[in-house]
């Protein structure tokens, strides 16, 4: 017996594969793009400013890695600012039942 292939040639399994993760995974936020984009954007930058690939590595990660502590920060300011709002109304809802 022989394995039937679909137009592309791939194997059943892979179709399925991409069609249920790979599909899914593709489509990207918005912000994410733009953020890749900026990324690139700043390193070709650093690269052609410091004309060594070590240093422009090395700025880019500490870049990243400042990058990466205020998206930590933002969030977990947002998570309080969540649960502050979350408690005024669950007050506010006890209040008005009394």
């Amino acid at each position: 017996m022989s394995k039937k292939k679909n137009i592309f040639g791939f194997s059943h399994v892979y179709s399925y594969f991409y069609t249920r993760f790979l599909k899914t995974h593709i489509i990207m936020d918005k912000r994410a793009v733009i953020h890749i984009i900026v990324v690139l954007i700043v390193s070709s930058c650093l690269y052609i400013i410091t004309e060594s690939f070590l240093m422009s590595l090395g700025i880019l990660m500490i870049l990243l890695l400042i990058d990466q502590l205020l998206i930590q920060y933002d969030s977990k300011r947002r998570r309080e600012w969540e649960e502050r709002q979350r408690k005024e109304r669950e007050e506010e809802i006890e209040n008005n039942n009394l």
